[in-house]
């Protein structure tokens, strides 16, 4: 049976987890999408999402993180258990994000090309 929800055991929460990360992750770059990520002893497979003010409005970076959560509570059954990650927006998604052509499906296409590496 999957469960599609996205619990606080899913995120990461502190600073020092984000740090940790940015320091041994490998990394992923989809066409919107840049993903950091690397195993960890954890059960659980967890997501932080960095945004900064450069990217835009509240507006189109609270959009951005919905976007990402969404793709992320649908397809974390396809990764493996004990992965942390962290997604960001690539530089040209900002041009989108303005424009307001940043739709779903190109967050889910590279969230799903991302889960294909580990299938």
């Amino acid at each position: 049976m999957l469960v599609f929800n996205f619990p606080k055991s899913c995120r990461l929460r502190k600073r020092r987890e984000y740090l940790a990360l940015a320091h041994r992750a490998t990394t992923f770059r989809g066409s919107v999408l840049v993903i950091s990520w690397q195993r960890s002893e954890l059960p659980a497979t967890r997501l932080g999402i960095t945004v900064t003010k450069k990217y835009g409005s509240a507006v189109l970076r609270n959009r951005f993180k919905r976007l990402v959560k969404e793709s992320f509570r649908l397809r974390r059954h396809l990764l493996p258990v004990g992965i942390d990650c962290v997604i960001r927006p690539r530089a040209s998604a900002k041009e989108d994000a303005m424009k307001q052509r940043l739709s779903f499906a190109d967050v889910d296409k590279d969230f799903s090309d991302f889960c294909q590496k580990f299938v």
